[in-house]
């Protein structure tokens, strides 16, 4: 099986989609192109036009074009719809159809080492783009109880906005609230304390600006926590370490990158993947890094 797939944004050409990609399709028997193709704003319907005609089976989209790219398509998914974001596309027939993988990125890892999401508080620091996706997304799949963390100000306002979107769009999620806590409110290390999942989806701890740095205190992790941490670069961020050192259960940023990939290529291909092939791909995750 021979298909054609790639990744337009701007810039891309630090990505590290190829690599993934490339391993996963090839572990699966698929002989797979995954082209950058860098595109500016005005360029956007055109370049989705010849890569429908030119028989690519899809393609990634990141930033800046996730929020753009909805108005070019003819159909999104609910998850797309839910986030108002897309980042995977499947050209099927004539139909440019989208996707988002960004929030079940993160949750996906967990899902497949047999976390119960459905019994488990999780907490999830940070309101921007990343954390939104996957607040929206552990909504949709019904996660026990949910706290949105953020700092004081703008952050915040996002934060208790999004809470009341999601209080909005019953019965459509399956957790119906979520709460919301300032990081520097005195209850914030209680809720770390009683969730059973931290969720970094700050920037806090990527190189080169915030390496050393967490975006918690160490001594608010517990034995019992699973920690994952959206930031892939550095792989071991402080909140890595401190939760390895507290030993948690940890999923570093290169899990939340592979799950998205292969999530979309479960969107691509019409089926789903192994518990034992995202861990394949895993294992093999050394060669993904910076």
């Amino acid at each position: 099986m021979d298909i054609k797939l790639g990744l337009i944004g701007d810039p891309i050409s630090h990505s590290l989609s190829p690599a993934i990609h490339s391993r996963s399709l090839l572990a699966l028997g698929i002989h797979a192109s995954y082209q950058l193709v860098p595109v500016g704003r005005s360029e956007l319907a055109t370049t989705l036009n010849r890569l429908a005609d030119d028989g690519y089976t899809g393609i990634n989209v990141t930033m800046p074009y996730k929020r753009d790219v909805i108005e070019y398509l003819d159909a999104v998914t609910p998850s797309a719809a839910l986030a108002q974001s897309v980042n995977t596309i499947l050209f099927d027939q004539d139909k440019k159809i989208g996707h988002s993988t960004d929030g079940m990125g993160m949750l996906y890892p967990l899902i497949k080492a047999g976390y119960d999401l459905s019994t488990a508080s999780v907490a999830v620091i940070g309101s921007g783009g990343a954390g939104k996706a996957v607040v929206l997304a552990a909504a949709e799949y019904g996660a026990g109880a949910i706290t949105l963390l953020n700092r004081e100000g703008a952050g915040l306002r996002r934060a208790r906005e999004l809470a009341d979107r999601i209080a909005s769009q019953q019965p459509q999620l399956a957790t119906p609230r979520i709460d919301v806590c300032s990081m520097v409110s005195p209850a914030a290390q209680d809720v770390i304390s009683r969730s059973d999942i931290v969720l970094n989806c700050t920037s806090v701890g990527m190189a080169p600006a915030h390496t050393g740095v967490s975006p918690i205190p160490h001594d608010w992790i517990r034995s019992n926590h699973v920690v994952a941490d959206a930031v892939y670069f550095p792989r071991r961020t402080q909140l890595v370490q401190d939760a390895l050192t507290a030993q948690a259960t940890v999923f570093d940023g290169v899990h939340m990158l592979v799950a998205q990939a292969l999530l979309a290529e479960e969107f691509w291909l019409g089926r789903e993947l192994s518990a034992t092939h995202f861990s394949r791909i895993m294992d093999e995750s050394e060669h993904f890094s910076h």
